[in-house]
């Protein structure tokens, strides 16, 4: 099946780390503490955070580069390998000396998600690897074949402020897309963009206010003091089991479908992918919002990171009525 995305180019720019998944199951009490002992008897890496907006994109029908910052230890080479082996180049992966690859693992007890625990340096990169990424940056741009850039920070110190800015002024410059899905720490730094994709939390947080996710006027309201801010296009609100709300003057929204919830990590990035290629297409908002709704959905409904592929999107659109241009 040949997708609409697969003459779009999109530089994914932001932070990669490793998913670990350890599976098994619990028969006991440790004597040492009141904690369970779970006997794992699975474990397997998944390519996150950057890296699994990449995979997305890939799955989506659409061509992708990506630019990121890994440890040069033994996961970093893990990252590269991996990366290399789902035919996304590894070209623009920069292995930082004295720093550790990101990895996020998460441990089940069955099918029961029971603990997480994290290894980073979310340090800013150094100057020598923040001039490098630049030039990277610049390098793929003055190809010509890019229609979008996407930013993904996960505040892991790969997007400095100089990164940030120099790169959404050269995009602007050359009449490129520029889409973001922000954290909390560059959250107003993204200014003038095509797109910016915070969640509820985010937005709360960033304004310091309330907002109730079923009022239009509230949600408007507080997207518009944003834009004030930011200066972006386009403001997509993802609201978890509310659904999802886009402002670019004028409010559209639309209630999330009904999907047997098991594990929301990584829905985000799917939702940012499928946006960010409905932007590029220069879809209308009213499929670019339900497309996206509908992925966010479908990658929430089994274990871990799920990838959404292009005809497994197109085939759920039709049952839901959902018109592709």
């Amino acid at each position: 099946m040949i997708s609409p995305f697969k003459d779009i180019h999109i530089l994914v720019i932001g932070d990669a780390m490793i998913d670990t998944y350890l599976e098994g199951k619990v028969h006991r009490q440790s004597p040492e503490a009141p904690v369970p002992i779970v006997d794992i008897n699975t474990e397997y890496n998944h390519l996150g955070g950057a890296a699994n907006v990449a995979l997305n994109l890939k799955a989506l029908g659409a061509q992708v580069s990506l630019i990121t910052a890994i440890g040069d230890d033994a996961l970093g080479q893990i990252f590269k390998r991996d990366i290399d082996g789902e035919g996304i180049s590894s070209q623009y992966t920069f292995m930082i000396p004295d720093r550790c690859t990101t990895q996020k693992t998460r441990i089940y007890n069955d099918k029961e998600y029971v603990l997480r625990f994290d290894k980073e340096d979310s340090s800013d990169i150094p100057s020598k690897s923040e001039m490098e990424i630049l030039n990277a940056i610049q390098e793929v741009l003055a190809k010509g074949s890019i229609d979008l850039v996407l930013f993904q920070d996960y505040n892991k110190g790969l997007l400095t402020p100089k990164i940030i800015e120099t790169t959404i002024a050269l995009c602007n410059q050359k009449g490129v897309l520029t889409a973001v899905d922000p954290k909390k720490k560059h959250f107003f730094l993204y200014r003038a963009v095509t797109l910016f994709k915070p969640n509820l939390k985010e937005i709360k947080e960033a304004l310091q206010r309330e907002i109730n996710p079923v009022s239009i006027d509230e949600l408007e309201s507080a997207t518009i003091e944003l834009q004030k801010s930011i200066c972006a296009k386009n403001i997509f609100i993802t609201l978890s089991e509310h659904g999802v709300y886009g402002y670019n003057g004028h409010s559209y929204a639309e209630p999330a479908y009904a999907r047997n919830v098991v594990d929301v990590s990584g829905a985000g990035d799917t939702v940012i992918s499928v946006l960010a290629l409905g932007l590029a297409k220069k879809w209308d908002d009213k499929t670019i919002l339900s497309l996206s709704n509908l992925a966010g959905g479908m990658a929430c409904e089994s274990k871990g990171i799920n990838v959404i592929s292009w005809s497994e999107l197109l085939e759920e659109a039709r049952k839901k009525g959902i018109a592709i241009p």
